[in-house]
């Protein structure tokens, strides 16, 4: 379902606001196997656009999450001092916070429309975790002989 929701426009046997007058409100049959709506969209081709957009935005998350959590682990875990000490009470309190308030605040506040910016939305909810882990192992790495 992810590869073919990423490779929708290719898979998909109809367009994704392509109206079809003569299937109208039509039950599912071998045209349209999960029906249409009542101005002829087809529901399995709207299906596999949905996918297809939700595929992008998690690994655009999975991506800018992973950059910025271990960036900034790295960073805290090997310059350490007051470098650390900050970005580890940051992280500290982000991680008190309710991810979902928080990102409905934010989509409020901010407008976000588009796949890239809810997916920099997420990845600023979700790089806590990373970036403890990897704080722990560079420090680690950093006291070895």
């Amino acid at each position: 379902m992810f590869t073919a929701g990423l490779f929708a426009s290719h898979v998909a046997p109809y367009g994704f606001d392509t109206p079809n007058l003569n299937a109208l409100n039509q039950s599912p049959s071998w045209a349209h196997p999960f029906g249409t709506n009542l101005i002829g969209n087809d529901y399995f081709s709207r299906v596999l656009y949905g996918v297809g957009t939700e595929a992008r935005v998690a690994l655009l998350v999975a991506l800018f999450g992973t950059l910025l959590g271990t960036s900034l682990g790295v960073a805290a875990g090997y310059v350490g001092g007051v470098m650390d000490e900050s970005l580890m009470r940051l992280t500290d309190l982000c991680l008190t916070l309710p991810p979902f308030i928080v990102a409905l605040v934010a989509a409020a506040y901010v407008g976000v429309s588009t796949a890239l910016s809810v997916s920099l939305l997420l990845a600023a909810l979700v790089w806590m975790p990373l970036a403890r882990i990897v704080r722990g192992t560079a420090l680690e790495l950093r006291e070895m002989e």
